[in-house]
């Protein structure tokens, strides 16, 4: 199988590329009032993509967990 292929059909391309940017900040190890401050969003904005970025990669309601698994799934971050 390609790696266009795997990577057409992982969950990380369905994210927007704001979603990706959030994600990033998140792999980063930055607290939502953090990635605010980094990309300039507002609180509400923050929370909104990181619930679309928890769905969109099929992470469980489990508050502390998905946080860490959602950061596992994204390329070159360190576990």
């Amino acid at each position: 199988m390609s790696r266009r292929t795997r990577t057409a059909r992982s969950p990380l391309a369905t994210l927007t590329s704001r979603e990706l940017d959030v994600l990033r900040e998140m792999a980063r190890g930055k607290t939502n009032a953090g990635i605010e401050q980094a990309l300039y969003l507002s609180a509400s904005t923050v929370e909104k993509h990181v619930n679309a970025i928890f769905g969109k990669l099929g992470l469980a309601e489990e508050p502390a967990h998905r946080r860490v698994a959602a950061v596992r799934a994204f390329p070159g971050a360190t576990a």
